[in-house]
């Protein structure tokens, strides 16, 4: 599309796109009965480009797309491998339905894929099977508003790229091996979602300013893992039987660093590292859990960790229930 889409069903009468092989919907179009049957990767996609920006996808069904070609010869793809990709523009998606796309044991594919682009994805479903498929991804300049969207299975629910700015608020996760995944990225909103089961529920990787808010963890391996040393905001988050009942934390800290009770949990350590000529301070009453044997702090630079006699710094085992 280099003009513009109007997708715009309703709930009862979505509008479809999907295989000429799927005879879930419109019936045996290509007349052979049960000869052949749907599979993901049977077309490439919805494309959006630069000058479709005004376009509305609303209660649309995307099935069995994803199709990319592969040249064995060079080992490249060619093509987004996307149920939906939309690249420079800023089209609305609300209450559409996304499954069943392509899997590829070697190579990432996705629901929706955003280059510089900053859309809003809201109130949509998303049914990913593979731990090589994503939902939402996101890289370069883009900066979309994700809300109210159901996001089940799958390797990533959303993951972000070299992006900044990007809102995900009110989305449910559901056995995602990753929640949301931010890598290379500044200023992320992750506040007022829902992660259930699964792997870890906000993967936090080199990335600074995410603030991550008001969020529920629910039975998640961990519900937040943080490898930067840039800071970010971790505040009034509920956990509830999650396997690390904490922030979970390494990384060589290589600025200046403060770590407190703000964030509502325990700090848990593999290995941290405090380089030279670099500060870490912890506050008062604040708890560091040790994951396992090998997990240490070594300090390189400056440890000021200064408790009081009612609210001590404490550093402890993983196992330690006291604290």
């Amino acid at each position: 599309v280099n003009g513009t889409l109007r997708a715009e069903g309703t709930e009862a009468s979505p509008v479809v796109f999907t295989s000429f092989k799927d005879d879930s919907y419109g019936g045996d179009t290509n007349n052979d009965g049960t000869a052949t049957v749907p599979a993901g990767a049977d077309w490439s996609g919805v494309y959006l480009y630069a000058t479709a920006g005004q376009s509305v996808m609303r209660y649309c069904v995307i099935r069995y797309g994803g199709y990319s070609e592969y040249n064995p010869n060079n080992g490249q793809w060619y093509g987004p491998r996307a149920g939906m990709y939309i690249e420079g523009s800023n089209p609305t998606i609300d209450h559409c339905s996304i499954s069943k796309i392509a899997y590829y044991t070697t190579a990432e594919t996705y629901g929706i894929k955003l280059k510089d682009a900053s859309p809003t994805i809201s109130n949509n479903s998303f049914s990913m099977v593979g731990s090589n498929q994503t939902a939402i991804y996101c890289e370069g300049s883009s900066g979309p508003s994700i809300m109210s969207n159901m996001l089940s299975g799958g390797g990533l629910g959303i993951r972000l790229l070299n992006t900044s700015s990007t809102t995900l608020e009110g989305n449910v996760f559901t056995g995602n091996g990753t929640g949301v995944r931010l890598e290379n990225t500044s200023s992320a909103t992750i506040d007022g979602n829902e992660f259930n089961g699964g792997g870890t529920g906000v993967f936090v990787w080199d990335s600074s300013g995410a603030l991550i808010t008001n969020n529920t963890f629910t039975a998640n391996s961990s519900p937040i893992s943080w490898y930067s040393s840039s800071a970010i905001t971790v505040q009034n988050n509920t956990l509830t039987n999650c396997s690390t009942m904490g922030l979970y934390f390494s990384a060589a800290i290589n600025k200046d660093m403060v770590l407190g009770l703000s964030i509502g949990m325990p700090f848990v350590f593999d290995s941290v590292t405090v380089n030279s000529g670099v500060t870490l301070t912890i506050e008062p009453g604040t708890v560091v859990k040790f994951k396992s044997t090998n997990s240490k702090l070594i300090v390189n630079g400056t440890l000021r960790a200064e408790g009081t006699e009612a609210s001590p710094v404490v550093f402890t085992s993983f196992k330690d229930d006291s604290y």
